[in-house]
């Protein structure tokens, strides 16, 4: 629903159905960084719903951690994440 970066940290705002188990996410990398300036990363949220068929609507916040995504030689990368439109702008202090 939404992506944003806080200081640190990828902010996604998700909507699935379940309802009865508990589901997990993670922020990976989906493949190497561009070699374009800023450099550009790849990314894929990752869900698993733990088998739960519920069809209940869920929307929750999450927050991942972007520092193993800096580019060391930069202060900025941005973030392409698969089925977002749009990229995003993390800056950061070296």
């Amino acid at each position: 629903m939404s992506l944003r970066v806080e200081a640190d940290s990828l902010v996604a705002e998700l909507q699935y159905g379940g309802g009865f188990r508990t589901h997990e996410f993670a922020l990976v990398s989906g493949g190497a960084a561009t070699k374009s300036l800023p450099r550009q990363q790849p990314l894929n949220i990752i869900h698993d719903a733990q088998g739960d068929m519920g069809r209940a609507l869920i929307t929750s916040r999450h927050a991942f951690d972007l520092t193993p995504f800096r580019d060391p030689a930069r202060d900025m990368v941005r973030l392409a994440v698969e089925g977002w439109p749009e990229r995003i702008n993390y800056p950061y202090i070296r």
